[in-house]
């Protein structure tokens, strides 16, 4: 193992201190020349060897110090606890003794344990311990998720103080660091949720409904005069020599459109200053989906850089989808560009065939309404997550439109 992950930082001091040493030997051996004194010799010998003592520790320490660079990403919700494990292996024979490990987060997490600092809007944790030599030293920084967001690990050092003078030493990790803490939204309670659910053919299957999967039969039952023709079923006719009609599955479409403006109408420049509680209605009715079995898809007007300008998440259901919803709402960052709601939904509207139950939470600006009217017509239910002083509650969209205070 060798020394490219880490680039060593001997401190300003280090080259005058070396000049230095090396200007001293130089005046003792030029006096020494003229003197002829032993005990000259003696300390020209004594710093020579100090100096190539100290060239074989600088090239030497940490030279083959290694730490796992594996991936680590670490999913939790707001109050949550866990740790960031470090694991470093010094195959070199040279200690480190009592250094700082040091690393810095954003402040989206904070330490349960050892020391942190403050550094404008990021956090830095370090710790003090000893790395031994031919051996493995892991280390564990407990924290506890504080705030909705990502916090990524960078500027990772370790510095310790130099064996043969008063200078610090330090080693600066260089590969990109592939650890982080995913904090998920804090979900807020959106009351009547349950009314946003919507009778419209589709593939949910359920035991009484108006709709039914003709590609699915179940069963048969006797000819009933009302029953349409194509219904019959000539083989089952054929072996009862009775006509019999096919028994299809009822099925409805519950599924959720979610449209979610993080854009404020006050403001087109910033983020609305309520973010953190639409997202936090937004997980709540998301949660609610996912333990209905109900499926969804998701739209967020945050502005990204491919060819769809708005973050979306194709519909789906389950743990594994929820779960990719909560992580895309945690990934919003709190100061970012967004995208036209208006345009969002006007895109949307013409990707969206089947009729399904659109819920909007956000404000919604006044070039939108219009678009909704018209979407209205055909997609029958447009719902709105609207705050009030201690919560939310889920409304039926009527036209107006409505602003958070």
């Amino acid at each position: 193992m060798t020394n490219e992950q880490w680039e060593k930082d001997f401190g300003p001091h280090h080259i005058g201190d070396r000049d230095f040493l090396i200007v001293g030997i130089i005046t003792f051996v030029i006096i020494s020349l003229f003197l002829h004194e032993p005990i000259l010799y003696v300390v020209i010998g004594v710093l020579l060897t100090y100096l190539m003592i100290n060239i074989v520790y600088n090239r030497t320490v940490g030279k083959k110090l290694y730490m796992d660079p594996k991936r680590q990403t670490i999913r939790l919700f707001q109050g949550d606890e866990s740790e960031l494990s470090f694991e470093l292996e010094n195959d070199g024979l040279l200690p480190m003794i009592h250094g700082q490990f040091r690393f810095q987060t954003t402040s989206v997490i904070k330490a349960l344990e050892g020391d942190v600092t403050t550094e404008e809007q990021a956090y830095a944790f370090h710790k003090t311990f000893s790395i031994r030599g031919k051996g493995k030293t892991i280390v564990y920084f407990p924290f506890v998720a504080d705030r909705r967001g990502v916090a990524r690990v960078r500027n990772i050092t370790y510095s310790f103080p130099h064996l043969f003078n008063f200078n610090v030493l330090t080693l600066k990790y260089l590969p990109f660091t592939l650890r982080e803490v995913v904090v998920f939204p804090k979900p807020l309670k959106v009351d009547h949720v349950d009314i946003a659910f919507q009778m419209a053919p589709g593939e949910h299957r359920v035991q009484l409904s108006p709709f039914e999967d003709v590609l699915s039969p179940i069963s048969t039952r006797d000819y009933e005069y009302s029953d349409p023709f194509y219904r019959i079923n000539w083989k089952a006719s054929a072996k009862t020599q009775e006509l019999q009609t096919n028994v299809y599955e009822k099925v409805v479409d519950t599924s959720y459109l979610f449209l979610v403006n993080i854009r404020p109408n006050k403001d087109i420049l910033h983020l609305s200053e309520n973010l953190e509680n639409v997202l936090s209605y937004t997980t709540y009715i998301c949660q609610q989906a996912f333990e209905n079995d109900v499926p969804y898809e998701l739209f967020v007007n945050a502005r990204t850089a491919s060819e769809v300008p708005f973050l979306q998440l194709p519909e789906g259901s389950g743990q594994t989808h929820y779960l990719r919803s909560l992580e895309m709402l945690a990934r919003i960052p709190r100061h970012s560009m967004t995208y036209s709601f208006a345009e969002m939904i006007y895109r949307v509207k013409k990707q969206v065939s089947a009729p399904k139950t659109v819920v909007i939470i956000g404000d919604i600006p006044e070039e939108a309404k219009e678009l909704l009217a018209k979407w209205s017509q055909r997609q029958k239910d447009i719902y709105q997550v609207v705050p009030y002083e201690d919560g939310a509650v889920m409304e039926k969209w009527d036209g107006d439109v409505r602003l958070y205070a």
